[in-house]
């Protein structure tokens, strides 16, 4: 026999990822917006993803669009070896529509939206510059950023006090997705 889940979508539903599921979190809560399912999203957890298509960054942003070719992020180790370079493959070869940052009806009227990034990984930025934007357009948004940590480091070091303060910070995250507006 099924376990039952009672539930109330009424109440709102919370969309999230990490790595490259962020990316697609962030795509599909911009699609529901534009399909008229926004209000269904209560919160967006994003951490540690690509929002940008590096050849689109706006003007404004691109001086501080840095991370993809700093070397100590490309050099950093990368946890998740060789399914975090086919991720990001997959993440690269997707059309536009992935891209949330650059997406084409713009980013007012979202839910909020709590980001975390990795101080030392190549998505860096498009973290950082995505909280920018999406508060820029009026948004709730909450970032913490981890410095000298190298992407998802949660995983490959588990147990150490920063992946301790992560999680910790993730449930503080969630918690403020949760909460009334």
């Amino acid at each position: 026999m099924g376990r039952k889940f009672d539930f109330d979508i009424g109440k709102g539903l919370l969309l999230g990822g990490e790595g490259v599921g962020a990316a697609v979190a962030s795509a599909v809560a911009l699609r529901m917006r534009d399909d008229g399912l926004g209000m269904l999203v209560s919160g967006v957890y994003l951490s540690a993803g690509a929002y940008f298509d590096p050849d689109a960054i706006p003007e404004h942003f691109r001086p501080h669009y840095r991370s993809r070719s700093d070397e100590r992020g490309i050099h950093a180790p990368q946890p998740l070896g060789e399914r975090a370079k086919v991720a990001c493959e997959v993440l690269e070869a997707a059309d536009g529509d992935i891209k949330a940052a650059n997406w084409a009806s713009g980013h007012a009227d979202m839910p909020k939206i709590y980001l975390q990034v990795c101080g030392l990984d190549v998505l860096r930025d498009d973290g950082i510059l995505y909280a920018h934007l999406l508060a820029e357009a009026g948004n709730g948004t909450w970032l913490d950023v981890y410095p000298g940590t190298p992407h998802a480091f949660w995983h490959s070091c588990p147990g150490t006090k920063i992946a301790e303060k992560w999680e910790e910070e993730t449930l503080r995250g969630l918690l403020w997705l949760l909460s009334s507006k």
